[in-house]
């Protein structure tokens, strides 16, 4: 005779590891420097260890179900433990994209390719305006050890740091790029009524994504910054501001530097 067998799971097998994003460790729909924060507050306070499973309370991971951002989700790999390595897997996660703010294919098709000598430029120009904005030397080292790639990226999505690694979509999700030959300058752009740079009628940059700010915001994911709200993140100047219109150009600055980084890095 055969038999065939089915197992049956009470509860959840990894009860420490968000069902819905194993990188998403306080369930509040987003990926950010906060979710690395708890993993290693978590690390600090405690040390390696087995998660209790089934949870015991009060250590739950998700006590308040209803309530997003309060839960604790400490397995990122789902092996049952908290260690160095949930601490690793939480820096590889990709961080919330940068987007762009129009409809998906909003421009012509057009725009600049991307190729290595001019993203190079656009690179140590994004560097130079963290450093003008007053990041350690520990942090510019480790932003020029920062890798990028071009690819397809979906939807709407123009940037995404994935660890060590920064994705721009090829064409700026069909809007197309301005890939600045002359970084440093902001020739192509003009100070509107809010005090931002905004492209000039007829410049190269009008109609097209600023391949610098894109690249900037990124840079800013490596660093530890997340993104903003774009409807009630304050300073819509702010380089982090999770989505960008085509024509704008965005820098950071030394307030929000210090807000951020009051000691080293």
């Amino acid at each position: 005779a055969s038999y065939e067998t089915e197992a049956i799971v009470i509860g959840s097998v990894r009860p420490w590891q968000n069902p819905g994003d194993p990188c998403d460790v306080n369930n509040d729909g987003r990926i950010d420097s906060l979710d690395e924060i708890i993993i290693i507050n978590a690390l600090n306070n405690g040390g390696s260890r087995v998660l209790a499973n089934p949870p015991v309370a009060p250590d739950l991971p998700n006590p308040t179900p209803g309530i997003p951002g309060t839960a604790r989700y400490l397995d990122i790999d789902g092996d049952g433990n908290l260690t160095q390595q949930d601490a690793l897997a939480i820096a590889l996660c990709p961080k919330t994209p940068l987007m762009l703010a129009e409809p998906i294919g909003a421009g012509d098709g057009g725009g600049d390719a991307i190729e290595a000598d001019s993203l190079s430029a656009i690179v140590s120009t994004a560097i130079e305006a963290w450093e003008a904005a007053g990041i350690s030397e520990a942090q510019s080292a480790a932003l020029r050890s920062v890798e990028f790639q071009v690819t397809n990226l979906e939807d709407n999505l123009l940037g995404l740091a994935q660890g060590w690694i920064i994705l721009l979509d090829q064409d700026a999700a069909g809007a197309g790029w301005f890939v600045d030959l002359t970084p440093r300058e902001n020739d192509e752009f003009a100070v509107n009524s809010g005090g931002g740079l905004e492209a000039k009628e007829n410049s190269v940059a009008a109609g097209r994504v600023d391949l610098l700010s894109v690249v900037t915001h990124e840079l800013g994911h490596i660093l530890g910054y997340d993104d903003l709200p774009a409807l009630d993140g304050g300073d819509s100047l702010d380089v982090m501001i999770e989505s960008i219109s085509r024509g704008q150009r965005r820098l950071p600055n030394l307030a929000a530097v210090d807000e951020v980084f009051g000691g080293d890095f």
